[in-house]
């Protein structure tokens, strides 16, 4: 039994959910066989590291050598075998795929191309062109070193290896026709009103200021932060003030006064007060306790 048979390998293109196998030629499986005729149940890519051999289905029988790769569809009947003193060696790698709408973070149009290039096919062969070879070595090496990040560098590997195999089928000469999906405006929005805040909490701005930026009046503004900061333009400046002494107070040397001064205040006393409000101590006392 192949050693990483069970385990779970879900990689994600667009909405297209494909639950992946490993089977011979890693880490230390032998990775070759002659085989009577036989299916499977999901896709099966072999890809040839050493030797030469055949592959027989009910219409063709070609031959495969060291440097190529061949898929083959479900339900499909086909054999193997190798040529005489020449055994292949290969990575066996299988897959089935689902569909799930709501995972999908590509155009449409990418996954539908996706979807295509598998459905053309029953039977695939050629040479290894994008060296998806040299990835699955990768791969062998993470399953035996077991570096960091061990199971996101499994999936980032088969990733690529089923792309570049879905690139192979539509064709050298395939061009993509669609775009990288755009913000939505409401994303638009969100990111500008960060960034105003992030960059200009300790200067003197206004909420007049993020109306002329996000083109909108002040009434639609404050209703829009109530909904998704639950607070108004003052109380956030003031949170984002306060959060930033209070790592000043915490990281640096830096006196009370200078502290205030950085994060906005130019009156300790206006300082201090919020400061207390908050933490029921002053700037000074909450620095002793930390």
């Amino acid at each position: 039994m192949d050693k990483f048979h069970d385990f779970e390998l879900k990689v994600h293109l667009g909405s297209i959910v494909f639950d992946v196998m490993l089977g011979c030629g890693f880490s230390g499986s032998s990775g070759r066989y002659d085989s009577m005729e036989h299916k499977h149940l999901f896709y099966e890519i072999q890809f040839f590291k050493v030797g030469k051999g055949t592959i027989s289905t009910a219409e063709k029988t070609f031959s495969v050598e060291m440097g190529e790769y061949c898929l083959i569809a479900p339900d499909l009947y086909h054999s193997q075998h190798d040529v005489v003193d020449t055994r292949l060696q290969k990575y066996c790698v299988r897959f089935e795929y689902t569909i799930n709408e709501d995972s999908d973070r590509l155009p449409k149009a990418e996954t539908i191309s996706f979807l295509n290039a598998l459905s053309s096919v029953t039977v695939f062969h050629t040479k290894d062109r994008h060296n998806i070879m040299n990835r699955l070595a990768v791969l062998d090496s993470i399953l035996i070193e077991r570096p960091f990040g061990y199971c996101s560098r499994i999936l980032n590997e088969l990733s690529m290896v089923i792309l570049d195999m879905l690139s192979d089928i539509a064709g050298l000469s395939y061009k993509s026709q669609y775009d990288v999906l755009r913000k939505s405006q409401l994303q638009m929005r969100t990111k500008l009103i960060d960034d105003f805040f992030s960059q200009h909490f300790a200067s003197g701005v206004t909420v007049e200021q993020l109306c002329n930026i996000l083109h909108m009046s002040k009434s639609n503004l404050n209703r829009i932060l109530r909904q998704e900061y639950n607070q108004s333009f003052k109380q956030i400046i003031i949170q984002l003030r306060l959060e930033q002494a209070e790592y000043l107070l915490k990281t640096t040397d830096l006196s009370v006064e200078a502290i205030a001064k950085r994060v906005g205040y130019h009156s300790l006393f206006a300082f201090s007060s919020l400061f207390h409000r908050r933490h029921e101590c002053t700037p000074t006392q909450f620095r002793k306790t930390q």
